[in-house]
């Protein structure tokens, strides 16, 4: 009795390519947190920032003008602030955070789950004063 090789399915390098992009193994690449702030200043932002409701979400249009206005005016209002990353939108919570840290001159603090804090010390009279 003879028996046949199991035939393998011939794997389409397309089809890898389509596996790859829809995230089926591969993770995203972690935010860079902000070189500026130690860990102790960190530490003591994600405290202060904990109990912040997001005051900004990015949504399915991404990052625009207007929404890296409100951050700047937000920022000059509350120092710190925590912006929420929508399921529609196209740009991943990373390179949102990034994104957003850069385009308003900000320290990013923390990316944990879909939100983010971000943190600027106010041009006149800042009320947070991170510890050295």
């Amino acid at each position: 009795m003879t028996t046949r090789p199991e035939e393998s399915p011939e794997i389409d390098d397309e089809d890898a390519a389509d596996d790859a992009e829809e995230g089926t193994g591969a993770r995203e690449p972690k935010a860079k947190l902000s070189p500026n702030l130690s860990g102790k200043q960190r530490r003591f932002l994600r405290a202060k920032g904990h109990l912040l409701a997001a005051v900004l979400q990015i949504g399915k249009d991404g990052m625009t003008d207007p929404l890296v206005k409100n951050a700047l005016v937000q920022l000059e209002a509350h120092e710190l602030i925590k912006v929420k990353v929508g399921d529609t939108s196209p740009i991943n919570r990373h390179r949102a955070a990034e994104a957003l840290a850069a385009a308003s001159g900000a320290e990013l603090a923390q990316v944990l789950g879909r939100t983010f804090l971000i943190y600027k010390a106010r041009k006149k009279n800042p009320v947070i004063k991170l510890p050295k």
